[in-house]
């Protein structure tokens, strides 16, 4: 469980929070992401929050967890691997599930009493990726426009409007590009 845990919330998080923030800036490539630093910094905050939570609740090192995330930036540094941000970021339906890489990190982080500020700014990001070849992509901003933010996160992500992390993550994308300009 302990490293279910850590490819879940640690390895397809931060490989979808790079593409995702990627893909806002108009990158083709996961290197691109990770080569940009503001953006490298602001998912950094975000592994030190699930960081965090997995020591707590696994008792897994910080050391170890470090260097599976600084072994996990070398990888998707490679540019031989061609990996795509399309590929990485595509349905986000599914990557906004209750319990899959977004929400689950933010839950996991709330049970261990760690503020999920970050892992949140990022399931915003997810709820901005607008991909016109992604049609996954496209029904999760069909159901943004026609239904609203909180139908997505209680029916997508299964959470509740009164959960401080529904609060948060809805705050985080209605307000995401003024928040944006500030972090990347």
């Amino acid at each position: 469980e302990p490293y279910e845990a850590m490819k879940l919330y640690i390895h397809n998080f931060t490989h979808t929070s790079f593409a995702c923030a990627g893909h806002l800036k108009n990158y083709r490539f996961i290197w691109e992401s990770v080569s940009d630093q503001k953006i490298k910094k602001t998912v950094d905050r975000a592994f030190f929050e699930i960081q965090k939570a997995i020591n707590k609740k696994y008792g897994i090192p910080i050391e170890e967890l470090d260097s599976y995330y600084k072994d996990l930036l070398e990888r998707f540094l490679n540019k031989a691997l061609g990996d795509t941000i399309a590929r990485v970021a595509r349905e986000p339906l599914r990557k906004l599930g209750p319990q899959d890489r977004f929400i689950g990190a933010a839950k996991l982080c709330q049970q261990q009493d760690v503020v999920p500020e970050f892992v949140c700014f990022f399931v915003a990001c997810c709820l901005h990726y607008d991909e016109t070849t992604d049609a996954e992509s496209q029904n999760l901003q069909y159901l943004l426009k026609e239904k609203g933010v909180d139908y997505v996160l209680e029916n997508v992500s299964g959470l509740s409007a009164s959960d401080s992390v529904f609060r948060l993550i809805k705050n985080y994308y209605l307000n995401f590009w003024e928040l944006w300009e500030k972090m990347i």
